[in-house]
C-alpha cells in the first residue's frame, strides 16, 4: 500500500459500522481515525437516491450518518462497506489495492483470469467462487455495482463470497474475524503472483469446478482453514 489507499470496516452492532476515516493509512490507523456510522441511511441512499446524485450529496450523507461527529470523516467507500455488510452478514471487511492483483485486474479480459481458483490453498482460503465487479467510479456508483453483484452472486451460488474483485480498482476481503480478512488478502496476493508466473509460462489452468467443491467441502480442509483464519478480533 502507498499513501492513504485502502480502507477497512467492522460491524458494530446490528445497525452500525466502524470504518477508517478518509485519508487515514491502514498500517498506522489510530483510534481517532475510526468513524462510527449508521448503516440504514447509507443503504437507503445507495438503493433509492437519484442516479445523478453527486459527491456533494454523498458527503452530506456521510456526515449525517456519523454517530459522533468530529474532525474525522468516513471514507467515501463507507457506502460500499455498508452494502457488503448487509448483503453478506460478515463482520470484518478489508479493502486494499495490492500491486500484483491490481495489475491483473487492469488487463483486458481480467474476469477470465479469476473464473476459478488455480490451486487448493486459494480455493480453501479465498473461497470456491470469487465475486467480480466491473469497473465503477468510487463512491455511489461503486457501492451500487457491488450491491448488484453480491445480490446476484448469493442468488446464483447460494453462499456469500470471501473474495470480491473490483475491476481496475482492487480487492475486498471478507471475514468473520480480522485474521480471516488478513488470510484472504494474503492468499489473494499470492494467487495473483501465481497467475503472473503461469501467464508468463504459457497460460492459466484452473482447477475444475468439481475439484474446487471437493476441496472446500473436505473435513480436513475445513479444519485447516479454521486454523488458518481463526483467532484475532
Amino acid at each position: 500500500m502507498v499513501l492513504s489507499e485502502g480502507n477497512a470496516a467492522v460491524r458494530h452492532g446490528d445497525e452500525t459500522l466502524l470504518v477508517t476515516a478518509s485519508g487515514s493509512a491502514l498500517p498506522t490507523t489510530e483510534d481517532r481515525e475510526i468513524v462510527e456510522a449508521a448503516i440504514p441511511p447509507l443503504l437507503d441512499f445507495v438503493r433509492s437516491a437519484p442516479r445523478d446524485a453527486g459527491m456533494r450529496e454523498v458527503r452530506e450523507l456521510l456526515v449525517r450518518a456519523c454517530k459522533r461527529p468530529g474532525p474525522a470523516r468516513p471514507s467515501i467507500e463507507t457506502l460500499m462497506h455498508a452494502v457488503v455488510l448487509d448483503r453478506t452478514g460478515v463482520t470484518f471487511i478489508g479493502h486494499t489495492h495490492p500491486i500484483s492483483l491490481l495489475g491483473l485486474l487492469c488487463t483486458p479480459g481480467a474476469a477470465r483470469l479469476f473464473e476459478r481458483p488455480l490451486f487448493p490453498d486459494e480455493a480453501v482460503v479465498c473461497g470456491p467462487v470469487f465475486a467480480y465487479v466491473p469497473y465503477a467510479s468510487p463512491g455511489l456508483p461503486l457501492a451500487r455495482a457491488v450491491d448488484d453483484v453480491l445480490a446476484e452472486h448469493v442468488e446464483r451460488h447460494g453462499e456469500t463470497p470471501r473474495t470480491v474483485l473490483l475491476e481496475n480498482h482492487g480487492l475486498i476481503a471478507l471475514g468473520s474475524t480480522s485474521a480471516e480478512v488478513l488470510a484472504v488478502t494474503t492468499m489473494a496476493v499470492k494467487a495473483a503472483g501465481v497467475r503472473l508466473v503461469a501467464l508468463g509460462a504459457g497460460g492459466i489452468e484452473t482447477l475444475s469446478p468439481e475439484e474446487v467443491r471437493s476441496l472446500v467441502d473436505r473435513p480436513d480442509e475445513k479444519l485447516r482453514r479454521s486454523r488458518l483464519v481463526g483467532g484475532g478480533n
